[in-house]
């Protein structure tokens, strides 16, 4: 798959994001394909975040799936886990683009 391609699916919503963009991107044949439609940019930082908290929080679309009282809990479970278990189980990531000096 290529993240970047001029053009998708003819029969989606232009509105309807391809959340496995910014993932695709990261990984090194993505990276590859960033860096030569885009040398002045560089990737700086990638971090992968937010565990089961954010789906079952309804995400950005749909109302939460449980009661606010036990997503608290589960976002302070969240906290306690280790950074490098996100890298298996993040379901949002933070990627910084830097412009080259």
């Amino acid at each position: 798959m290529k993240p970047l391609a001029e053009r998708g699916a003819e029969d989606k919503d232009p509105f309807d994001s391809n959340q496995a963009i910014p993932s695709l991107l990261c990984r090194p044949e993505g990276k590859r394909e960033l860096s030569w439609l885009f040398p002045e940019l560089e990737l700086t930082h990638f971090e992968r975040m937010a565990g089961l908290s954010y789906p079952l929080a309804g995400g950005f679309s749909y109302a939460s799936f449980l009661p606010t009282s036990i997503w608290k809990g589960l976002l302070k479970v969240e906290d306690r886990l280790p950074a490098a278990l996100y890298r298996f189980i993040g379901f949002r990531l933070l990627a910084v683009l830097e412009r080259k000096a």
